[in-house]
């Protein structure tokens, strides 16, 4: 998100002719001030889409089944516990893992402790594990495909 908003005021500088015609003249404006439009413009985008993550209770999903299919970052509510995340390429391959105690079996799997967070794309039929509650939110860069 933050990215989105910096490439925005980089167009912004790089036209700001366009942006004098209408009244803002990014040239003349202090550090301070282009930091405080940074975060006006910030807060205006993220109340128009929406896009504070939501909690997701610790358990065991089927991707297709109880999450839809996609691309997540998968963040820390506390600043104090942590958890894991951890992905399976199939249900028969989690529940083989979860039968042999081996998390070897696991496509990926990561620690989220205090202001961290983890990256997850999710394939129908992969299974998501995620051991404490937490936030979850898609994953929509500008960059993203």
């Amino acid at each position: 998100m933050r990215k989105l908003t910096i490439v925005i005021l980089s167009f912004l500088l790089a036209f700001s002719g366009v942006a004098a015609a209408e009244g803002i003249d990014l040239t003349t404006m202090t550090l301070d001030e282009l930091v405080a439009l940074h975060q006006s413009v910030d807060a205006e985008i993220d109340a128009r889409i929406s896009c504070d993550p939501e909690m997701i209770p610790a358990g065991v999903y089927v991707v297709g089944e109880s999450i839809k299919a996609g691309k997540y970052n998968i963040l820390t509510n506390d600043d104090y516990y942590g958890f894991n995340v951890a992905t399976f390429a199939s249900k028969e391959i989690y529940e083989k893992a979860f039968a042999e105690n081996n998390e070897a079996l696991a496509s990926f799997q990561c620690y989220v402790g205090s202001d961290d967070s983890a990256f997850v794309q999710l394939d129908d039929g992969m299974v998501l594990l995620v051991s404490g509650t937490a936030l979850i939110e898609e994953a929509k860069a500008s960059w993203m495909p």
